[in-house]
């Protein structure tokens, strides 16, 4: 499966040539620190879905300015306001975090980032890095939770190229960022290129098989991961309901659960 991403910079993308000529996927740029806001996201988030691209949006995180776990709580609050009412994760793809710039050990602010926005959005997001930056800076365990996507240009020549199955704390990259030299239609210019196995694994939420549940995401900043709510659970409630509404026309008050 190919993919691409992009930001608003590249102006506006023909989302339809894009999936014509068999990309799949996409991620496309929300935010950067916390004040920048990309132009195009909510073009590109509504446009990439309809031409059936599954495409989900990233942040792209300055550290290197706000190098506390506080600035990292920061930085997901603001990429969670810019796109929480534009995304839906029964369409979109997972969020991401680009972490490419920084010094020092940057595990506990990434780590602080995708917590942060996994409790906002009831969405696992991906980090994205590239292979010295992960070496150097990305070496906590704990990063391990959440998927990696990995940029790994090798001669950068525009084609796929074999690297290790995973770097650093990751055994295994879901997304192999190949080239920055890629051209696809409907991009102008050139733009990077992306592999992954399946998509399954970068779909927010995956199709249940079991019909019977339901999936409820707070879109508040809930203080737990959200929960599965049985279908029976639904079907008690609107019974019981009905069974505590005030019979007769009496002038009875709300009846309550």
């Amino acid at each position: 499966m190919i993919g691409i991403d992009v930001h608003g910079d590249k102006g506006t993308i023909e989302w339809k040539a894009v999936r014509a000529s068999q990309v799949t996927f996409a991620f496309v740029k929300a935010s950067e620190g916390a004040t920048f806001v990309d132009r195009r996201i909510g073009a590109n988030l509504k446009e990439a879905a309809a031409a059936g691209v599954l495409v989900g949006p990233y942040h792209y995180a300055r550290p290197d300015n706000r190098p506390s776990v506080a600035g990292a709580v920061m930085e997901a609050d603001h990429f969670c306001d810019v796109i929480e009412t534009i995304y839906n994760p029964k369409v979109h793809a997972r969020p991401v975090l680009d972490i490419e710039v920084g010094s020092g050990n940057l595990s506990e602010w990434a780590f602080a980032f995708c917590q942060h926005v996994e409790k906002r959005l009831g969405v696992k997001p991906i980090i994205y890095s590239y292979t010295y930056f992960i070496r150097s800076h990305l070496q906590g365990k704990q990063l391990a939770k959440f998927p990696l996507w990995l940029a790994n240009y090798g001669s950068n020549d525009g084609n796929r190229h074999t690297i290790p199955p995973g770097e650093g704390p990751w055994e295994k990259w879901l997304i192999h960022q190949y080239t920055s030299n890629g051209r696809t239609p409907g991009v102008g210019g050139r733009c990077d290129r992306n592999y992954t196995d399946s998509l399954d694994p970068l779909r927010s939420v995956v199709a249940d098989e079991d019909d019977d549940e339901v999936v409820v995401i707070d879109r508040g900043r809930p203080k737990a991961a959200p929960k599965r709510i049985p279908k029976w659970v639904w079907d008690w409630l609107r019974w019981r309901k009905k069974r505590s509404r005030p019979r007769g026309g009496g002038g009875g008050g709300a009846s309550t659960l």
